[in-house]
């Protein structure tokens, strides 16, 4: 097994699913589409934007 750190900001996507599911019944959200907060980042994914760390 190999375990490997990755930074909250490697894992966008799924660091800002999880505080939106907070906000959500019994800590679950079910999204049939992306929500709007999502898509400026997909966006950027898709041109290959990256993010840099501070």
């Amino acid at each position: 097994m190999e375990v490997r750190h990755i930074f909250r900001e490697g894992n966008h996507y799924a660091d800002h699913l999880a505080n939106l599911a907070h906000e959500g019944t019994d800590g679950l959200l079910r999204l049939p589409n992306p929500p709007d907060s999502l898509l400026p980042s997909l966006h950027a994914d898709a041109l290959r934007h990256g993010k840099l760390r501070f």
